[in-house]
């Protein structure tokens, strides 16, 4: 009976704290939240007593809330509607989702069980209003950014535009006006390699390195091409240029590996000091595993070749026809090959030893297989110094 009675004050001191703390929502000011508290309550049992306790804290709620949009619309349209047109229009939407959230709760009762008046009403024709004008608006400042003809002038245009769309996707002109903006909004952008080696360069190599494929560098306002189309006006000129191929000798490596390991090999029957079998339970020989000392002699070869490629990275501006940054590019690219041989107990052999001696000697690639191997790498760099510069 006293776990019971304790039970009781428990949940009735749990529904007056939250019934405290929408109060407290409604006297800091912050009637949405106090609003949502009290309809996720009303929710789960509209003809509850406590139903009725937050049915009185959201009318509060909501008429303060109410007064106080109307008051800041009426603000906002007295000092500029055209400044203020997507506050107004923002402002119109909102507290007409307040009023379909407590639509389906209606009717309402208070603690003094009389149905609430939340007066709600239609702001169908204000915003259709609101949105009109907003949508003028944006788009009046589009044409006026439009007129500036400055490529960032154009993006933020097109960026109005696109909130237009979103409005109003039939608006007059609207289509016509987002190509003007994004045509001149895109940066166009050239990317080339210049060979200041005596090295003659395969052909395949700039052609990789020319492959936008792999670089995955196009953005929205950015837009890269590999050779020159006479009729873009280029903004930027990308150009790798590559000043030393460094070739290291063809290496070659070995060394002597003993090797001494404790195997198992097959089992045994265990016996005590005395030389006597070890029964089990069941008087059944005890088997253990049988340990032995195995040995070998590997002889590890090591295949390598490198090549080291320096370039720069350049950027120009092709209107001003001047370079505006440039970078250091280094790479280094390793061919490595490892094989082994054996002698003795092939029992010793660990499976990545056996890997080894199942692998042998393979041709050292030529110098222009280098160079195109290299390229993944040195495309990397490339990528991450574009990056760093957009």
């Amino acid at each position: 009976m006293r776990n019971i009675i304790l039970l009781c004050v428990f949940l009735c001191f749990g529904a007056c704290t939250t019934l405290k703390s929408t109060q407290k929502e409604i006297n800091s000011g912050n009637y949405k939240t106090a609003m949502l508290d009290a309809i996720s309550k009303i929710k789960k049992d509209k003809n509850s007593d406590k139903a009725k306790s937050y049915a009185t804290l959201l009318h509060t709620a909501f008429r303060k809330y109410k007064s106080e949009i109307n008051r800041d619309i009426a603000f906002l349209e007295n000092d500029s509607k055209e400044i203020h047109a997507e506050k107004i229009y923002e402002a119109y939407r909102e507290i007409k989702l307040y009023q379909n959230k407590i639509r389906p709760l209606l009717p309402l009762e208070s603690t003094e069980n009389k149905v609430l008046n939340f007066h709600l009403e239609d702001y169908s024709d204000a915003i259709l209003k609101a949105k009109t004008e907003l949508t003028d608006q944006l788009f009046s400042q589009a044409l006026d950014l439009i007129e500036e003809k400055n490529r960032y002038s154009y993006r933020e245009a097109y960026h109005l535009l696109k909130k237009v769309e979103r409005l109003q996707p039939d608006y007059s002109q609207l289509k016509e006006m987002q190509d003007i903006a994004y045509t001149n909004g895109v940066s166009y952008v050239l990317l080339s390699t210049a060979n200041k080696t005596d090295l003659i360069l395969p052909q395949k190599f700039h052609q990789e390195m020319l492959n936008l494929d792999t670089y995955h560098l196009d953005d929205f306002w950015t837009i890269y091409h590999n050779h020159r189309h006479n009729q873009i006006d280029y903004d930027r000129e990308v150009k790798v240029e590559f000043h030393r191929f460094n070739f290291s000798p063809e290496r070659l490596s070995e060394r002597e590996i003993p090797l001494e390991r404790e195997i198992v090999d097959g089992w045994r029957y265990q016996k005590d000091r005395r030389g006597r079998y070890i029964l089990d339970g069941n008087g059944d020989k005890m088997k253990e595993d049988n340990i032995v000392l195995v040995n070998g002699l590997l002889l590890k070869t090591v295949q390598s070749k490198e090549v080291q490629v320096q370039a720069n990275v350049r950027f120009i501006d092709l209107y001003k026809n001047e370079q505006i940054a440039s970078q250091e590019l280094e790479s280094l690219f390793v061919f490595e090959n490892v094989y082994a041989q054996f002698q003795g107990n092939a029992k010793v052999l660990t499976s990545d030893e056996q890997l080894l001696i199942r692998r042998g000697f393979v041709n050292f690639p030529s110098n222009e297989r280098m160079l195109i191997d290299a390229i993944q790498d040195i495309q990397m760099k490339v990528k991450t110094i574009l990056k760093k510069q957009s």
